[in-house]
């Protein structure tokens, strides 16, 4: 027989069980058109999402952006890496005890296998604050609400850069009618895809 608490507790976790769950089964169903990409359709998606990067002015003027190595088909900004990296200040995340930091981008040959098997740079970390931060997500929607991977990373990291203008780079199918948010999940600032772009401020 269970305790008046222990029903109260069970009532109470049931809207984060199925907020956990609506979560899982957005991540999987765009997983799997990740998965189906094919090279060539990825590389041309990819640079037009690097345009569109490159005709920001809030871009072309910042002098500190950190950015993100892509995995998993994930949109190729590498080529943005390379361009900037002796023009700006080019960061990329470093996950370190389910926290992340920042480390600087001098070029591939500076970079080696981080935790999670994904290159990151050598060195002492960035103490600075970026001016803008050029996140990955799994799904978005036209409020520039971001799903992640789930690990909560980018979440706990960007709570601490409120002036940074926090972009995002999606292909059109990570568009969804609406994605499933928590209290301390963070918004994006823009979100650009291939199609067209959403500028919440």
């Amino acid at each position: 027989m269970l305790f008046a608490s222990q029903i109260y507790d069970f009532i109470h976790r049931l809207p984060s069980h199925r907020l956990k769950k609506q979560k899982e089964e957005m991540r999987m169903l765009i997983h799997q058109k990740m998965q189906r990409l094919q090279p060539e359709e990825r590389a041309e998606m990819s640079a037009v999402l690097c345009d569109r990067i490159r005709s920001r002015d809030e871009f072309r003027e910042a002098k500190v952006v950190m950015m993100y190595y892509p995995i998993q088909n994930e949109p190729d900004i590498r080529p943005l890496m390379e361009e900037y990296k002796d023009e700006k200040i080019i960061l990329l995340p470093v996950a370190h005890r389910k926290k992340m930091e920042m480390r600087r981008y001098t070029g591939k040959a500076g970079l080696h296998r981080g935790n999670f098997g994904i290159p990151e740079p050598a060195g002492e970390p960035f103490t600075g604050a970026p001016d803008i931060i050029i996140v990955p997500g799994v799904a978005f929607d036209k409020e520039a609400n971001r799903l992640g991977r789930g690990g909560g990373y980018y979440d706990r990291f960007l709570k601490h850069f409120h002036r940074a203008k926090k972009y995002a780079v999606a292909y059109d199918f990570q568009i969804v009618k609406k994605v499933p948010m928590a209290s301390f999940d963070m918004q994006m600032d823009a979100v650009f895809t291939v199609g067209t772009e959403f500028v919440r401020r």
